[in-house]
């Protein structure tokens, strides 16, 4: 049987109220190395887990007494399908889950750049590092002997943190086919994400420019003030 929080507890140093629970002893062998992903209120807390870690500990962000009971709730539910997930062990996923989960990371990514997507060269250069990735040739994966290996290996370390994040997000605990299926998948709709967002950004710029044109195509000039004590001519 799981132990769950009958409530949130308070840290003598701090007003705010916190998740605690103790991690099963049949689950710490697997979870040690770990990164959860906790839904805390409107926020996607990471958790690390180490080998000498016991219990997970999570600020629910909140000063409110009922509020904090429902975020716990929430905490203590995601916590129980993880927990689960490692007690039935690994699952395998078939393409059309992980694709699914792809397009959870997809839409998550765009939804939170759309109002600001931020400079077009930081979206160019993230293009780039993913384009280095699909070949190769990112970071240490590209140091790795044979042309599959190096892709595995730069995939992983460019697109593996997102892979891992959505997996421990929707709580799935899964064998090393399906995690490398989620991988490419979630490669992918980074990419796709990227694009889209680079997309917004120049289409901020561009509506910038558009800003500054007349009706009539004209570039508007800002006009000049005359110069201190020099009376102004109309043409």
């Amino acid at each position: 049987m799981l132990l769950r929080v009958v409530r949130p507890m308070r840290r003598r140093e701090s007003s705010i109220p916190y998740f605690v629970q103790r991690i099963p002893a049949d689950v710490k062998p697997h979870a040690a190395g770990l990164t959860l992903c906790i839904p805390v209120g409107e926020e996607i807390v990471p958790v690390a887990i180490s080998g000498k870690t016991q219990a997970v500990k999570v600020s629910l962000r909140t000063h409110d007494l009922g509020e904090a009971k429902a975020r716990q709730a929430t905490v203590a539910a995601h916590l129980e399908r993880v927990w689960s997930g490692h007690h039935q062990g690994p699952r395998v996923l078939t393409n059309k889950e992980a694709v699914a989960l792809a397009g959870e990371i997809y839409r998550s990514f765009t939804e939170a750049l759309e109002e600001e997507p931020g400079a077009a060269s930081v979206w160019r250069d993230a293009l780039e590092a993913n384009s280095r990735a699909f070949a190769g040739r990112f970071g240490r994966g590209a140091l790795m002997i044979g042309e599959a290996a190096r892709r595995k290996g730069s995939l992983e370390e460019r697109f593996g943190e997102f892979a891992d994040a959505v997996l421990s997000w929707k709580g799935l605990f899964v064998d090393a086919e399906s995690r490398q299926k989620v991988l490419e998948h979630v490669a992918t709709a980074m990419d796709a994400a990227t694009s889209k967002v680079l997309r917004n950004a120049e289409g901020t710029i561009a509506l910038t420019r558009l800003q500054c044109v007349s009706p009539s195509g004209k570039t508007r000039r800002r006009q000049r003030r005359p110069a201190l004590g020099r009376p102004h001519r109309r043409p």
